[in-house]
């Protein structure tokens, strides 16, 4: 049997759903707002932003592996 907190937790769909609306969205603006100081925020802030996201997935990885090591020692 599953934990429901396994079951739950999916890192790589969790990053997706969070990072995925919000580049196509940041791609959106980039057509329209063209410029150095667009470059500047895209390297200033959405990179490291991104760059987050997938260092969160990796951490949340870690967590679950974490968890169903646990929880198989505890059976």
């Amino acid at each position: 049997m599953r934990s429901r907190l396994t079951t739950l937790i999916d890192p790589e769909e969790a990053a997706r759903l969070a990072r995925d609306p919000l580049a196509l969205q940041w791609t959106r603006t980039r057509e329209v707002w063209d410029d150095a100081v667009a470059e500047r925020f895209e390297r200033q802030y959405m990179k490291p932003l991104f760059d987050a996201f997938e260092g969160t997935n990796t951490e949340l990885h870690q967590l679950m592996r974490m968890m169903q090591d646990t929880r198989r020692e505890c059976q």
